[in-house]
């Protein structure tokens, strides 16, 4: 929630995005449907782009033949590279 605008603070949406905010010093690994239609892949690799520019580490990782709700069915192979990835960045 991030209330109204106000004469302090007329961009209400100025600290709610992460563009906004780089760099924010905290790797980034996306992951990414090809086939996503609500989250498209120019929205990750915009955010890669603009993150490395900035100084941090950011990694879209893109899951062939999936869209967006793939990406977190527990039997779907999108799921497992999820998981792998989660594991890897806990050092599991």
């Amino acid at each position: 929630m991030t209330g109204p605008a106000t004469p302090a603070h007329p961009d209400v949406f100025a600290d709610t995005s992460v563009t906004r905010l780089l760099p924010i010093g905290v790797p980034a690994d996306l992951v990414n449907g090809e086939n996503d239609r609500i989250i498209p892949m120019r929205l990750g690799t915009g955010y890669v782009d603009q993150a490395t520019k900035a100084g941090d580490r950011a990694v879209l990782h893109r899951v062939g033949q999936t869209g967006h709700v793939e990406l977190i069915v527990p039997e779907s192979a999108a799921w497992a590279q999820s998981v792998a990835l989660i594991k890897r960045a806990l050092g599991r």
